[in-house]
């Protein structure tokens, strides 16, 4: 009995550093290493004989690279790194308009503070007059509101009168929300409008009647071969006669 239960205690899977070791040796293996196969590179000649040279070595770019590198063991002509006439007004033009004169920055800069001044004083303009006016303004706010709430209650007032004349025809047992009823309210509605209109008629034939008899008195008129003014001699004021 002591020797099987011995191997079972010395077994490798039960000692962490035996199964380590064990898994290591039996179970891993490592890949062998990739040689990758690098090829030299095919160095080209500035001006290949054979025309071989491909495009992007014979860019004038390259070619002062390869001047700035190598010198004049390049071989590459001096007079080659210079723009051309075309090229030179090019980048003129762009460096004038990505990078202009201190001259032209300093008067954008001047414009630009003389606009923002400019825009604050139109708005402090604009400030003063509203300020001016506020009094005005709040007045005529108090005078609408208050006229608002007028209409307001007026219509309120013709709205419940107009209700209570529909309830006295029809009865207070009526409903309101009936077509009877609704067409009650309806009629006393025109009936009060056409007797509004025909007060308004009254008052402008009255005031155009009021026009006309002012228009006949007739207007007191100075007595020039006396040189007085008629009404004098008598202590009265001119024209106090026609209004009495």
């Amino acid at each position: 009995m002591a020797l099987p239960l011995f191997r079972c205690v010395s077994s490798p899977f039960l000692s962490p550093v035996a199964f380590s070791r064990w898994v290591s040796l039996t179970c891993y293996h490592a890949r062998p290493p990739v040689i990758l196969s690098v090829a030299t590179p095919r160095s080209f000649a500035l001006d290949d004989p054979n025309g071989k040279d491909p495009a992007w070595r014979r860019s004038p770019l390259w070619r002062r690279k390869q001047f700035g590198r190598k010198g004049e063991a390049s071989g590459v002509d001096v007079a080659e790194l210079w723009p051309s006439r075309d090229q030179l007004s090019r980048i003129i033009q762009e460096e004038g308009e990505l990078y202009p004169s201190l001259e032209e920055i300093v008067s954008a800069d001047r414009e630009r503070l003389a606009d923002l001044e400019e825009q604050r004083k139109a708005r402090r303009r604009h400030i003063v007059e509203c300020m001016a006016g506020m009094d005005q303004a709040v007045v005529k706010w108090k005078k609408a509101k208050k006229e608002l709430r007028a209409t307001a209650r007026a219509a309120e007032a013709r709205k419940k009168r107009i209700l209570e004349q529909a309830q006295e025809r029809l009865g207070y047992n009526v409903d309101q929300r009936s077509a009877d009823f609704l067409l009650m309210v309806q009629e006393i509605d025109k009936e009060e409008r056409k007797q509004v209109k025909e007060d308004k008629k009254q008052k402008r034939v009255l005031a155009r009647e009021r026009a006309r008899s002012q228009a006949k008195v007739p207007a007191v008129v100075p007595d020039e071969s006396s040189g007085d003014v008629l009404g004098e001699s008598s202590g009265e004021v001119p024209g106090e006669a026609s209004f009495r």
